[in-house]
């Protein structure tokens, strides 16, 4: 058996207007011992400061470290190629402004 790789990941790195909080899905080349995939072999960052654009303005972030780690739980499928799907949900909406 070969070193699982990732087949794709939802949204994509670097990818803009994401949901804050949305979920990221990943999917593997094979079958995977989801018992492996935890906050502890697994690690989503965010840069900081974040800068969210909306309509009537551009709201920056607090000053921060360059990354900060997102916390969040795991969920597993199979799809139908017998491939490990993950998904991970942000425990919070990582996102600190000031007015």
């Amino acid at each position: 058996m070969s070193a699982p790789q990732v087949v794709s990941v939802d949204p994509q790195n670097q990818e803009t207007d994401v949901v804050l909080g949305a979920p990221v899905v990943i999917t593997f080349d094979q079958l995977m011992d989801t018992a492996t995939i935890s906050d502890a072999t697994f690690s989503l960052t965010r840069p900081a400061p974040m800068q969210v654009v909306t309509s009537q303005n551009l709201i920056s972030g607090n000053e921060g470290p360059s990354t900060t780690v997102v916390r969040g739980t795991f969920t597993f499928a199979t799809d139908s190629q017998g491939r490990t799907v993950a998904t991970f949900q942000p425990a919070k909406l990582w996102i600190s402004c000031t007015h």
